[in-house]
């Protein structure tokens, strides 16, 4: 049974993370107690020869609230120092305080985030610094709502080629900070790129998952009935992450509809992986009829290899005594070393917590072959949540001690 791989997802590791934003090292740190001015800060950094003092200024930099008018303009005109390191911490000074008399010149940095004909084996230690600070340019902006930086974010994550040039999980963040605001431009560019640039489509897509704003469940909920699977998948996932619910035969429609028109070409099973995926982590049992369907479809075209593994996932996920006799079962009258494995690491990553007895069965069984002893370790972590304990008794099998 080979599980099926969520190429958008895994590209974001993105991804998101995107959730949990970026901190800088001054809001870390605190503010500077410094009584220096910025100028005089960034004329000792161009003046020391000694790494560690210009990291010490450095950081002063960073830290220092720019508030008097000379301060704010020597913070501004540091954007566009020529030392990389003074470029970074202006940058990550106006974000921390929120400077919006450098908007304009954020705006000018993020709009030179390279087009999509630059390849990124090409690119110097240098310019991926420089790439990165004009990232960084674009969550500064971000946190302080600037609705001109929006589009041009969008248009930076939807046009760049895989793999990007710039910082994507800091732009993903940037977008996603804008809430509901950034879901009508996000779907106007996956309208305009879908066919051309599957990998922008990724992104964004993964930005939607990742929307921490409320306001945007209605938003949110319209796209979850979208014709397009991919942003069906996308709307669902972002709707649990803000803890509503999802009606799962929309879900199962759209898969039905897939089974009717099969030629989608070979992005489909990354879709169909995230939908079901979505089937599970609702809990609806009345999913669970169509998901047992298509294990069963899956087994008499291939018992050894059938590519049904989301699906035993999510009826994991779902639980139930029901299901886990059920899965037991395969597990039971399979053949194949590559389905029982697969059963045991389902109901770890479903937690399913009606497997712990067998689990630990299987790990007590000397006699019983020594992988699956330790896929049932792995999984009683999972379900238990005490991986350390059961890290121990995996080496333990290992050695040949247990």
């Amino acid at each position: 049974m080979v599980k099926r791989k969520i190429l958008g997802i895994a590209l974001l590791g993105m991804i998101i993370s995107l959730a949990v934003g970026v901190n800088t090292r001054a809001q870390q740190a605190g503010e500077s107690k410094s009584g220096k001015s910025m100028a005089m800060l960034i004329k000792e950094i161009k003046e020391t020869k000694d790494p560690k003092i210009k990291a010490r200024i450095l950081h002063e930099l960073e830290t220092k609230k720019p508030e008097t008018s000379e301060d704010i303009d020597a913070t501004i005109n540091a954007l566009d120092d020529e030392d990389m390191e003074i470029q970074d911490v202006a940058v990550r000074n106006v974000q921390t305080y929120k400077v919006e008399k450098a908007i304009p010149k954020l705006l000018e940095k993020i709009k030179g985030i390279p087009p999509t004909k630059i390849e990124i084996d090409k690119v110097s230690p240098a310019q991926e610094k420089d790439y990165r600070i004009k990232s960084m340019s674009a969550l500064a902006l971000s946190e302080m709502k600037v609705k001109e930086a929006l589009p041009i974010i969008i248009d930076k994550l939807g046009d760049a080629p895989f793999p990007s040039v710039y910082d994507e999980r800091i732009l993903g963040i940037s977008a996603a900070n804008y809430g509901k605001n950034a879901l009508p431009v996000i779907k106007k560019k996956i309208k305009e790129i879908e066919r051309r640039n599957p990998y922008g489509k990724m992104r964004l897509l993964a930005v939607i998952m990742n929307i921490q704003d409320r306001n945007a469940i209605p938003e949110l909920k319209d796209m979850f009935d979208n014709d397009d699977p991919d942003i069906k998948s996308a709307a669902a996932k972002g709707l649990r992450n803000l803890g509503e619910k999802i009606d799962v035969s929309k879900i199962i429609k759209a898969l039905k509809k897939h089974e009717e028109h099969p030629k989608r070409g070979k992005e489909w099973g990354e879709t169909q992986s995230r939908l079901i995926n979505e089937i599970g982590f609702s809990g609806n049992p009345d999913a669970i009829p169509f998901l047992r369907e298509r294990i069963e479809k899956e087994f008499k075209k291939d018992p050894q290899n059938p590519l049904c593994y989301g699906e035993i996932v999510a009826l994991a996920r779902i639980g139930g005594q029901e299901n886990y006799s059920y899965l037991l079962n395969i597990y039971k009258e399979s053949k194949y070393y590559d389905a029982k494995r697969d059963i045991i690491v389902a109901f770890g990553e479903g937690k399913m917590k009606e497997a712990i007895p067998f689990l630990m069965e299987l790990l007590n069984d000397k006699k019983a072959d020594r992988q699956l002893r330790k896929y049932s370790v792995d999984s009683l972590g999972q379900i238990t949540g005490d991986k350390d304990r059961y890290m121990k008794i995996r080496w333990e099998i290992e050695e040949g001690k247990r």
